[in-house]
């Protein structure tokens, strides 16, 4: 009888302690950069600059029906694309036909892709 008694308060003290347990737990909470939304945006026009020290292309084009140059940062991450070939920022030249797929962060433009377009 003993044995049976000891057997059902272990039990039941186990339930107690995984079910406080399992409540115990906060839900996770969303991260900072989960919840930043990164938008991504393209801009076509004609290399303007290239700045292969400070990383930096100026692209000059029309952006709702007005002209403007945009300069982009350019990371270790950006892909530099004539057809399937990859290209560094040394290879582009000005008059260049590009299309730039950027993102904004702040008030910085960063390229992801930038598509030398074969005229």
């Amino acid at each position: 009888m003993m044995k049976m008694f000891v057997g059902v308060a272990l039990l039941v003290l186990f339930g107690f302690v995984s079910g406080a347990h399992a409540i115990s737990k906060p839900a996770p909470e969303a991260s900072q950069e989960q919840t930043t939304i990164e938008k991504q945006d393209m801009f076509s026009g004609v290399v303007e600059k290239v700045d292969a020290k400070g990383n930096v292309v100026v692209v000059k084009g029309t952006m709702m029906q007005e002209k403007k140059a945009l300069s982009f940062d350019v990371n270790d991450k950006t892909r530099i694309l004539r057809g399937k070939m990859m290209l560094h920022i040394g290879d582009l030249e000005r008059t260049m036909q590009v299309r730039v797929e950027y993102k904004q962060e702040m008030d910085r433009l960063t390229a992801l892709i930038i598509e030398i377009l074969d005229r």
